[in-house]
C-alpha cells in the first residue's frame, strides 16, 4: 500500500472522530485518536517497498545467449518506461485541466497526489474509480469559492493496490428503543454475534436519514467501529393510485368482464419477491397473474443454490426489508448487481403500490423486453 494512501486514510478518519467530540464520548475519542497516532508512527518508521512484479522480473532466469538476455532486457525496459508515462500524474491548461492518481477514501476519493482534489462517492461509483486509476479532472465552475471539476477516467490500473476499506451493502437502519438513538447490525462471517453500531449524527443529517431506510456502510478492516454511512438506498413509497373496483365497474359491465378488464402490462415479466409476509405475497402473486406476469416468491431461508437461481431468473426483484435476513439482504444485492437484474428495496409496499412499483421499474428495462 502507498504511504501517502495510509496517511490519508488516518487523517480522514481522525478529522471524522474529532467532529463528534462532546463531553459524553472524550475517553472513547482519545482512545480512537491514540490509535491512529500509533498507526502513524509505525507508517513514518516503516519501509515502503517497489511492487514484487518488478522484483520477480528482475530475478527472472536469464536466457543463455547474451544477444537475447540484452533484447529482452530492452523490451522490458521500453514497457516500464511506457507504463510511467501514461500514470504520470500532469497539470494541463493552466490548471484547468488535471491528470492525477485516484486514491480512494472511506467515502468518496482523491485525484493527484499534491492537489488531491476530492471525488464525491457519487462520481466514484457512477465512473468506476479504483485505488490507482488515472483519472482527469477539468475545471468546471466556482461557487462560493468552491472549485468544481468534472472527472472521466483516462485508464485503468492492472496492478491496483488493496484498498484498505470494507464495503457492507444493503443494511437496514433500525432504531433503539433504550437509547432513541437509530442503529446497524453487521453480521460477518468471521463473527459470532452481529454488532450494534450506532449512527453518527453528522451521517443522520446529511443522508436524512431515518428508520427502515437502506444504506452502505464502509468501515476499516480490522475495525468496523472506525467506519462511516456510505451510501442510502432510494426506497421512497410509490403513491397509491386506487384502481377501479369490481363494484363501479359493474354498473357499466358484468362482472366476468370487469375480471377481464385488467391489461396484459406483465406479459411475459418473471417478478420475484424476497421476503415479506406470506399473506401479503399472496396478493401479490394474483395481482401480478391478473396482468399476465410470472411471479416467483422467495422467504429468504432457502439454499444458497435455490435462491441464485430464482433470482438469475427474475426480470425484476423486489425485496422486503422489514422480513428478511441480512444474510438474503445481501446475496440478492449481490447477485442483482452482478447479473444487472432491476431490483428494488421496500418497507412495507401494499398489492396497488406494488402494481405501480412494478410498472415503474419497467421502464428500466432493456428494450427487448419491455
Amino acid at each position: 500500500m502507498r504511504k501517502e494512501t495510509m496517511i490519508a486514510l488516518v487523517k480522514e478518519e481522525m478529522i471524522e472522530v474529532l467532529k463528534n467530540l462532546d463531553s459524553k464520548n472524550l475517553f472513547h475519542v482519545s482512545e480512537v485518536l491514540e490509535s491512529q497516532i500509533n498507526i502513524l508512527k509505525a507508517v513514518s518508521k516503516g519501509v515502503f517497498f517497489e511492487s514484487a512484479t518488478k522484483k520477480e522480473e528482475k530475478d527472472e532466469t536469464f536466457p543463455l545467449k547474451k544477444i537475447e538476455q540484452t533484447k529482452k532486457s530492452e523490451t522490458e525496459q521500453s514497457v516500464i518506461k511506457k507504463t510511467k508515462e501514461r500514470f504520470q500524474e500532469k497539470i494541463l491548461d493552466d490548471g484547468n485541466i488535471i491528470h492525477g492518481i485516484f486514491h480512494r477514501m472511506l467515502r468518496g476519493g482523491t485525484v493527484h497526489t499534491k492537489k488531491e482534489l476530492y471525488v464525491p462517492e457519487s462520481i466514484c461509483r457512477q465512473m468506476d474509480f479504483h485505488n490507482d486509476d488515472l483519472v482527469e479532472a477539468t475545471y468546471l465552475k466556482t461557487v462560493k469559492n468552491k472549485p468544481y471539476y468534472t472527472y472521466r477516467l483516462l485508464k485503468k490500473n492492472p496492478n491496483q493496490s488493496i484498498e484498505q476499506r470494507e464495503e457492507i451493502t444493503g443494511i437496514a437502519i433500525k432504531k433503539h428503543l433504550d437509547l432513541k438513538r437509530l442503529y446497524i447490525e453487521l453480521s460477518r462471517p468471521q463473527e459470532d454475534f452481529p454488532t450494534t453500531i450506532l449512527l453518527k449524527d453528522n451521517d443522520i443529517d446529511q443522508f436524512n436519514l431515518k428508520e427502515g431506510d437502506i444504506i452502505d456502510y464502509v468501515c476499516h478492516p480490522d475495525d468496523v467501529m472506525l467506519g462511516c454511512v456510505l451510501w442510502k438506498h432510494k426506497v421512497d413509497p410509490f403513491p397509491i393510485i386506487e384502481e377501479q373496483s369490481h363494484k363501479a365497474a359493474s354498473k357499466r359491465i358484468s362482472p366476468k368482464k370487469a375480471r377481464r378488464a385488467f391489461l396484459p402490462i406483465f406479459e411475459g415479466l418473471n417478478i420475484l419477491t424476497v421476503g415479506g409476509n406470506p399473506s401479503l405475497t399472496d396478493y401479490l402473486k394474483e395481482e401480478i397473474e391478473k396482468r399476465s406476469g410470472n411471479f416467483i416468491r422467495l422467504r429468504g431461508h432457502e439454499k444458497r443454490q435455490t435462491m441464485v437461481a430464482k433470482i438469475k431468473s427474475a426480470d425484476i426483484v423486489v425485496v422486503y426489508t422489514e422480513a428478511i435476513s441480512h444474510e438474503a439482504m445481501y446475496l440478492t444485492k449481490d447477485i442483482c448487481k452482478k447479473y444487472e437484474i432491476v431490483h428494488t428495496f421496500t418497507k412495507n409496499c401494499g398489492k396497488k403500490q406494488f402494481v405501480k412499483r412494478i410498472s415503474s421499474l419497467k421502464k428500466k428495462l432493456p428494450q427487448n423486453n419491455s
